[in-house]
């Protein structure tokens, strides 16, 4: 029960890569002003006209300005692409904008992708506000990662990723392997051999890229946290805790570190401190980490304190009603008699 109720979120830090934007596109902008569209037919008098300044404001989570450097993007209906700048603290201007619709996307390392449809109408300048929300802790570590490559080296790997995506292997290791002739150092990119081995289905391929990551970076948090999963799926606890504590040590702060250790732990019967863990990656991940409520219930019937651990497991059953699997291990902790004995916190 427990170990089917974590994969889910494991197995997303695998893949937080492919939900970047197709970085072939976005990667390292070029300092450009915005130019109008191939097929607007406005003259030169009439863009005096029929055109206004369109002023983007980007701004972080406390709604002060980004300093750091922002790509933004200027989209046409149906996705072509109008222009692209760089935003210096927050601030981007495209100049003669043209009577239209249009979407404005702004990509940010450690920040989720954020985009607006604004219309230009009127005389005088258009300004958007997008306000940028940073990404979860393993999130933000893989996406400053992606960003550190050489330019080259992210258009290859947004390539391999597309590739990926349209389940084309076969073009997405061509590109992988032009991105390590580029970054042969990049854990990174060994990182991304791995999300390759595993969408192939070569596990142990998979673990080779993983132990070559973490040679050239040992604090890559998703790759120390593959590695726990792995060994946690294998029912290898004792090997998952120390790369799950080294994760924990890297980002304090991800749910996941803090919910995947917490299942090492109650695994190898540590109960309280599996507890503590649980705990911690509730206050963090709150639903998202739901999973943790099971190690709870798993550290106390292993204490001996099955009353509380059925209180426990009835609050959390009730609130996902779909886990059966979970409401009928509850049945077996409430009639132990009928199920055989639960104390020693086996589950199904």
């Amino acid at each position: 029960m427990f170990s089917r109720a974590l994969k889910g979120s494991a197995i997303r830090i695998s893949f937080f890569l492919f939900f970047l934007p197709m970085q072939s596109s976005f990667a390292t902008p070029t300092q450009v002003p915005a130019a109008p569209d191939p097929s607007t037919a406005f003259g030169e008098t009439e863009m005096a006209y029929a055109s206004v300044n369109a002023e983007i404001h980007i701004n972080g989570p406390d709604g002060t300005p980004v300093k750091a450097p922002v790509i933004v993007t200027l989209l046409r209906m149906g996705g072509q692409m109008y222009g692209q700048n760089t935003a210096k603290d927050g601030f981007v201007k495209f100049e003669r904008v043209p009577y239209s619709e249009f979407t404005v996307q702004v990509v940010a390392p450690g920040y989720e992708t954020a985009s607006k449809t604004f219309e230009v109408d009127k005389p005088g300048a258009v300004s958007i506000t997008l306000s940028l929300k940073p990404l979860e802790a393993e999130d933000a570590a893989a996406s400053r990662g992606f960003y550190a490559l050489p330019p080259k080296v992210q258009r290859d790997v947004g390539k391999a990723l597309e590739a990926l995506r349209a389940n084309k292997p076969d073009n997405a290791i061509k590109h992988l392997e032009s991105a390590q002739r580029d970054a042969p150092k990049s854990a990174e990119v060994e990182y991304l051999f791995s999300v390759y081995s595993t969408e192939t289905k070569d596990p142990v391929r998979a673990r080779s890229y993983w132990m070559k990551t973490l040679e050239l970076d040992p604090r890559h948090l998703s790759t120390l946290l593959a590695v726990g999963q792995d060994d946690l799926q294998s029912n290898k606890s004792a090997q998952a805790l120390p790369y799950l504590k080294r994760a924990i040590q890297v980002e304090p702060n991800s749910w996941r570190a803090q919910l995947l250790y917490s299942e090492a732990l109650v695994m190898e019967k540590k109960n309280d401190e599996a507890a503590e863990h649980a705990l911690r990656a509730i206050d963090l991940g709150h639903d998202n980490a739901s999973a943790a409520h099971l190690v709870l219930v798993r550290a106390l019937v292993q204490k001996g304190q099955v009353d509380q651990a059925i209180s426990k497991l009835e609050e959390y059953v009730k609130a996902h009603p779909a886990d059966k699997e979970s409401a009928s291990y509850l049945e077996k902790l409430k009639n132990p008699a009928a199920s055989g004995s639960v104390a020693a916190g086996k589950c199904p």
